[in-house]
């Protein structure tokens, strides 16, 4: 492989689909679970630049809500349907010394004041802007900010790019879910580089619901209270897999 040399990737299909019964994709090959651990993170030795498209999609599918476990229903405050949404799709390319959030560990303060302020806000089209602050103070650790206009209906598309190299080759990405108390989907250091040199074709990944672990609230219309306390980020099905009334409960594993 030639130094320096730029090199031209596709990848991503971020495949949310069934959002009460979230999944999500990146585009290569066959789809992979995305699970919920946090990787193990080699040093890089590609050459070069890669350029790389990520291609999030939703498909928040009605047909698989029952029993009143997800928005598609009147809100009582304001008498209104409400369409559920993708909202701050934000991320970065990265060094592995940077995390955006990280699983089995409390939400990093960003993420707290952006949950915050979205419950507060009137404005549907949700700014993740101490998010964004976080991303900018660590300028140093960033490459590419990735950022995506709100996937505002239940079924939607976005796209952007970004770039990796050798010192930066890992991607973090979130997406709130709107509305709920406090979850989201995403990635956590997903790396490019591979241990044989080369740079990531494509991926296909499977997303599933995230607790951030800084709000009460276990259905996607609970009214939300800080905790006092918060606890640590985990997957939204293993929080919920032992009460069969919740969104994410699963009676098969793996079957959301």
């Amino acid at each position: 492989m030639i130094p320096n040399a730029e090199h031209v990737r596709m990848i991503f299909s971020l495949l949310l689909a069934l959002l009460s019964h979230a999944v999500g994709s990146f585009s290569a090959g066959s789809a992979a679970d995305y699970l919920a651990v946090n990787p193990a993170i080699n040093k890089c030795c590609a050459c070069g630049r890669a350029n790389y498209r990520m291609n999030f999609r939703g498909n928040w599918d009605e047909k698989r809500d029952i029993g009143g476990k997800t928005p598609f229903a009147i809100d009582s405050t304001s008498s209104g349907y409400i369409s559920p949404r993708w909202q701050a799709l934000i991320g970065a390319s990265h060094k592995e010394s940077f995390f955006l959030w990280r699983y089995d560990e409390r939400a990093p303060e960003h993420i707290v004041q952006d949950i915050e302020n979205r419950a507060s806000s009137t404005n549907m089209v949700f700014q993740p802007q101490e998010t964004q602050k976080h991303l900018k103070e660590n300028f140093r650790e960033v490459r590419t900010v990735i950022r995506m206009p709100d996937v505002v209906d239940a079924k939607g598309f976005a796209t952007a790019q970004f770039s990796v190299d050798q010192d930066y080759h890992l991607v973090s990405f979130l997406s709130f879910l709107s509305p709920s108390p406090d979850w989201f989907v995403g990635i956590n250091s997903l790396d490019m580089c591979t241990r044989s040199c080369q740079w990531v074709d494509n991926y296909v990944v499977k997303l599933y619901p995230i607790d951030a672990g800084t709000h009460t609230g276990d259905q996607f219309m609970s009214q939300r209270r800080r905790l006092s306390s918060r606890i640590a980020v985990q997957d939204l099905r293993v929080a919920q897999a032992n009460n069969r009334s919740l969104p994410f409960y699963e009676q098969v594993a793996n079957t959301i």
